[in-house]
């Protein structure tokens, strides 16, 4: 299994992914338990433009916190964003002290339940001992512009200045900084 591995970290390099990503999976299917193995197949089914096969790689192991974990990116960045949630409802109890499991819930919700990707968020923000805070603002974003459309601004203006507490200098938020300065004048 080593050797196949091996073998398609070598063809990934010259950016033949529909090789590599077979060739992970032989390395899968040598060692059932190398889930590391699957997420690399299921990116280079990616990157080659097969999502479908990309999801299925990362099925093959349903119980794997890190296969669940890439599932979930991988629906979310597809805008498949219920088949997300239920994903990272599986997750959770198989990471229980995780807070970037918040953080996926909050973004898996940001556009369809703006409130309860809200509750998620506060959870990650209080949990997490060292925040992603790329991530943490781009999901804020989305959900204060969602509680925001929904007219839930005291919400959204308390969230947006709670994430721009936390993260004042990061060069990505403009956006929450002028919808918390609208919200003031308001």
């Amino acid at each position: 299994a080593r050797d196949m591995y091996t073998r398609a970290q070598q063809l990934e390099r010259r950016g033949e992914w529909g090789k590599a990503a077979a060739a992970y999976r032989l390395t899968w299917n040598q060692e059932p338990g190398w889930t590391q193995a699957l997420i690399d197949e299921s990116r280079m089914r990616r990157a080659a433009g097969d999502t479908d096969g990309a999801l299925a790689a990362l099925r093959r192991a349903p119980f794997d916190p890190d296969a669940l974990e890439q599932e979930a990116r991988l629906l979310i960045a597809n805008d498949q964003r219920r088949e997300a949630v239920e994903v990272v409802r599986r997750l959770m109890p198989l990471r229980p002290e995780w807070p970037d499991v918040h953080l996926l819930l909050a973004d898996a919700l940001s556009s369809s339940e703006p409130s309860t990707a809200a509750t998620a968020l506060r959870r990650y923000m209080e949990d997490a001992a060292r925040l992603d805070e790329d991530e943490l603002v781009r999901v804020g974003t989305a959900i204060v512009l969602g509680l925001a459309s929904n007219t839930q601004r005291q919400e959204a203006d308390e969230l947006a200045s709670r994430v721009l507490q936390l993260v004042p200098d990061s060069p990505v938020v403009d956006t929450l900084r002028e919808f918390h300065r609208d919200e003031e004048v308001h």
